[in-house]
């Protein structure tokens, strides 16, 4: 990215915040939905994905260092619309929060809704808090839905203790069911507003 960018600005020089969108350009018809994950602190990875999308699925927490963090990418998202002009704003997501935390998630959408000049697209689905599976899913390098099957598929702590030849495992949180539970709302969410979205886009491209 550095020696490209030392070449922009040249009339025969792409831009180069371009490249990731150049190399998934030749792919993208044999996929429905193609997801590109960052992290929020690599602002050049962060570039080349708003560079190369449609859509943009912001996820942040509803504390100040959450809502800080996502104001930032808002910035990021205007000035890479001057390069992507097909960018808009899919919705943000509130992870790691409690379900019925009502009049924190309403702050919340007020920050989100002033960060984005007046729209506020934020998902109802939400990911809750749970340390014991997020903790789990880091150490053991798996998701949401697969630490569900392995607790489901664990004894129940009573047969462990009854059977004393048994060596000691490490138990899966119960907990694991009810994030993966959140998840998949989530995905249902996302995947029923991108087909409203893109149709009422077809729709304005037709009138």
């Amino acid at each position: 990215m550095v020696s490209k960018q030392m070449g922009a600005g040249r009339e025969d020089v792409r831009d180069p915040y371009l490249s990731l969108a150049d190399v998934i350009a030749p792919v993208a018809e044999h996929y429905d939905v193609i997801l590109i994950d960052t992290p929020p602190e690599n602002y050049i990875l962060t570039d080349l994905a708003l560079a190369a999308a449609h859509w943009v699925l912001m996820p942040t927490k509803t504390d100040i260092g959450g809502l800080v963090g996502m104001g930032l990418v808002a910035e990021r998202f205007q000035k890479a619309r001057r390069i992507n002009p097909y960018l808009r704003l899919l919705g943000s997501v509130l992870f790691a929060t409690g379900t019925n935390a009502t009049a924190i998630h309403l702050e919340a959408r007020t920050a989100i809704a002033d960060a984005f000049g007046g729209n506020s697209p934020l998902f109802s689905s939400v990911i809750r808090h749970a340390e014991r599976p997020a903790l789990e899913a880091r150490k053991l390098g798996k998701l949401a839905h697969e630490l569900e099957i392995e607790a489901a598929g664990q004894p129940a702590w009573w047969e462990a203790l009854r059977d004393p030849t048994r060596k000691p495992i490490q138990r899966v949180s119960a907990t694991a069911a009810s994030v993966a539970a959140d998840y998949r709302e989530l995905a249902a969410e996302i995947l029923t507003v991108l087909r409203d979205m893109e149709s009422a886009e077809e729709q304005e491209v037709v009138v």
